[in-house]
């Protein structure tokens, strides 16, 4: 998280002192951006690539409670970020300079979660021979935003910077999947367990996105953006897509609720921070 604030921090820096050194005029700027065009209404695009921090406290958990009960030598990683990639489109009206709104459509992937256990593992369906291998555990996260909002940024005069904001809702269709492997040798040497399973699950929530940015105007038409937000959205319950049987997690049945290891509904909570860097155009 601190390399990605520096990196994006120093590079806005670097291009704002570039371009701080060239003339209002041979730049382009415009304090009303309508001045040259005849046209009320004017449209734009934004993309957006950002890191974003996630809220997985109950995921995780599970994690930890599956490294708990595992056995063997255990390794393992909790899902606590992501990234996202989202385009804007913009409707300007030439009467409210700055101001815009329009649809958002993203794409939130989690980095994943991961068990990995080596040692000895009892068969539950013959109870008479033990396994040693490695048994792994993977878990995949994504979600699609389809939002709709408003934002607004301010051309400081005689400058190009700009200050901004926007405020986006709308909702988030997420999409997980469950995944393990096991292999290994009975301990009497005679049969090699080659096991694997996936389980994808999917769910929907309501979802609030704002943030703020700051901006360098580098013409009319193009603006390059710093973005700060926070994102709201939680699944509160992940529903399995498809029949599932004599998995590690038990019998998967199509529609069953993704539950934790005491039975209680399993909330996969996408909210968190964004960091990320947009361009704007303007046509």
């Amino acid at each position: 998280m601190r390399k990605a604030i520096f990196v994006l921090s120093l590079v806005f820096v670097l291009t704002a002192v570039y371009f701080s050194g060239i003339k209002a005029a041979q730049m382009q700027i415009f304090t009303d951006e309508t001045a040259s065009s005849s046209s009320p209404v004017r449209f734009g695009l934004g993309i957006d690539a950002a890191f974003t921090t996630l809220s997985m406290g109950a995921v995780n958990s599970w994690i930890s409670d599956t490294v708990d009960n595992i056995g063997g030598s255990v390794s393992s990683s909790n899902i606590n970020s992501g990234y996202l990639v989202d385009a804007s489109f913009n409707i300007m009206l030439t009467a409210v300079p700055g101001l815009s709104f329009g649809p958002k459509i993203g794409y939130l992937g989690a980095f994943p979660g991961n068990i990995k256990s080596t040692g000895y593992f009892y068969d539950n369906y013959t109870d008479d021979y033990d396994y040693y291998g490695t048994l792994t555990w993977d878990l995949y996260g994504s979600m699609i935003p389809v939002l709709i909002g408003a934002s607004y940024n301010y051309h400081i005069p005689d400058t190009i910077l700009t200050l901004g904001g926007s405020f986006y809702f709308g909702a988030a269709f997420a999409h997980t999947e469950i995944k393990s492997t096991f292999s290994g040798a009975a301990l009497n040497g005679t049969d090699q367990q080659l096991y694997n399973f996936d389980v994808p699950y999917s769910g929907s929530c309501p979802m609030v996105d704002i943030t703020a940015n700051i901006g360098l105007a580098l013409s009319e038409s193009f603006k390059l953006l710093l973005n700060l937000g926070y994102r709201v959205a939680t699944v509160s319950q992940m529903t399995a897509d498809q029949t599932q049987l004599g998995t590690a997690l038990g019998d998967i049945n199509a529609g069953d609720t993704a539950k934790d290891w005491n039975n209680n509904t399993l909330v996969f909570d996408y909210s968190g921070f964004i960091l990320g860097a947009e361009a704007d155009f303007t046509f």
